[in-house]
């Protein structure tokens, strides 16, 4: 099944969105963690067996990372765009190109048939990209900058609908009308996400991968916060007991049972780039991932108490 001549002749056009607010918003929250991140070369980094200066290099890197991802999606604000295309209303938001056959599009109604609405996701001044449920139209997909879900249109399929900011609604929907009315026969095209390189993160959709996240995240900064709190209260030297032969004790300085925070450190900060890595091909990996990095840093947790109040 192809499209007719007449559809097209018609030239592509592309809708851009109030990006201002969210862009500015997410740069801003970059330029803040790379503020941070100069204090924390401040307080020094150089000596990791100081607590201080060990939390001042966890903080660097997370400060980092946090600063790159809100950078990243500050691009994607910017890049947000609607177009029609070849017999297709397309959807771009960074790696990801979510194209809709206008044959597919049901309806084309205003934001305020929706009604309240939580946005599961990026979901912040000026940037709305994620789930939401509506009783009337089910599974909303949000790629939005609204301030109100009022000023949004919703595009209605037979598989879900996608709220989208429209500078020029009337023009959109003129333009909509027209494409549909020259499509004498529906396109070859289903609806589908494609992705830049093959790879496609919608981790903000899910649920189970943000809990074990925040279940890895957990201990790894319980055994940061205790560490900082109680490892000068410590003696130089301490004692480390063998439960298998409690006749034996041998004595460390206090610096070894750091080793105990670096081996955290790399376990949560590894387990986390691997999920990430292989999320969008093996959820389930990821997920395994991020739940065996949980446990085994609640038992170095764990270890760390006793060590701390033995020694």
């Amino acid at each position: 099944m192809f499209a007719s001549a007449s559809e097209v002749s018609i030239e592509a056009t592309v809708y851009l969105p109030p990006r201002v607010l969210g862009a500015f918003l997410s740069f801003g929250v970059s330029i803040w963690s790379a503020f941070l991140v100069l204090i924390c070369f401040n307080i020094g980094i150089s000596n990791l067996a100081d607590p201080r200066e060990l939390a001042s290099f966890v903080l660097v890197i997370l400060f980092v990372l946090l600063g790159i991802t809100f950078f990243w999606w500050g691009i994607n604000i910017w890049r947000l765009s609607y177009s029609f295309r070849a017999g297709n209303l397309i959807v771009r938001w960074g790696l990801r190109r979510i194209v809709i056959p206008i044959s597919e599009i049901r309806e084309v109604v205003s934001g305020f048939e929706v009604g309240k609405i939580e946005i599961g996701g990026l979901n912040w001044w000026g940037c709305h990209v994620g789930t939401g449920f509506s009783e009337r139209f089910g599974e909303i997909q949000f790629f939005s900058t609204h301030n109100s879900v009022e000023e949004n249109v919703v595009i209605v399929t037979d598989r879900r609908a996608y709220s989208l900011t429209i500078g020029d609604i009337n023009t959109f929907y003129q333009d909509y009308l027209s494409r549909y009315r020259a499509s004498a026969k529906p396109v070859s095209a289903e609806e589908k996400t494609e992705s830049v390189f093959g790879m496609d993160f919608p981790i903000w959709d899910d649920k189970s991968f943000q809990a074990l996240l925040g279940f890895a995240a957990v201990p790894f900064l319980g055994i940061l916060i205790y560490t900082y709190i109680f490892y000068e209260r410590l003696p130089s030297a301490v004692r480390i007991f063998f439960p298998e032969a409690k006749s034996i004790v041998e004595i460390f300085p206090r610096e070894e049972l750091l080793k105990i925070v670096y081996v955290a450190l790399g376990i949560f900060f590894c387990n986390i780039v691997f999920a990430l890595m292989v999320h969008f091909r093996a959820r389930s990996l990821s997920i395994w991932l991020l739940f065996g990095g949980g446990i085994f840093n609640s038992l170095l947790l764990a270890a760390l108490i006793i060590a701390f109040e033995n020694g």
